[in-house]
């Protein structure tokens, strides 16, 4: 399945750089959209493309009815984002094991499935910040973005994951 908001912007016949241009994107926020780094779509997110779509012709809410199963666009980016998270889900199924005071216990999750932060974010389609900010130690709590994308893959360590990411933040932050 193809990121809805990818689809429309090929459907439209526009690249990336000349839709960045046109709609005043920078570049990492349009290939965060394009990766599905955000839990949703702004207002602006969803109006640009729509114009854009408007100036071209194209219908959204059928195209996105007949291939995503919604008319919403952001119902169908967040059903692409959890389709492409359960594809990964076998390889995300390990509990760390291994961390120290230097590496917590969610950094050595990555480290043990994914290798690194970008690698995680990527395949997960989560935001690259609160994935560093947890990691490091620097959130209290588990981000709703993460712990979103653990459920979607129905990662069965979550608690004990929680618990000692908590008593490894505790001991060394």
């Amino acid at each position: 399945m193809l990121n809805p908001y990818r689809r429309l912007l090929q459907e439209c016949g526009m690249t990336q750089a000349e839709f960045c241009r046109q709609y005043d994107f920078s570049k990492p926020t349009l290939v965060g959209i394009l990766t599905g780094q955000y839990p949703n779509l702004s207002e602006r997110m969803v109006d640009s493309i729509f114009e854009l779509c408007r100036e071209k012709g194209v219908s959204v809410r059928p195209l996105l009815y007949d291939e995503y199963g919604t008319p919403d666009l952001n119902t169908a980016y967040v059903r692409w984002q959890i389709e492409e998270r359960k594809a990964f889900a076998q390889k995300y199924a390990k509990k760390p094991e291994r961390w120290n005071k230097n590496t917590s216990p969610f950094q050595a999750y990555i480290e043990d499935t994914a290798g690194a932060q970008a690698t995680f974010c990527k395949e997960l389609k989560t935001d690259a910040a609160a994935v560093r900010r947890y990691a490091n130690g620097e959130s209290l709590l588990m981000p709703g973005a993460i712990y979103d994308v653990l459920l979607d893959i129905e990662y069965p360590y979550l608690p004990d994951l929680i618990a000692a990411q908590a008593n490894w933040r505790d001991e060394n932050c």
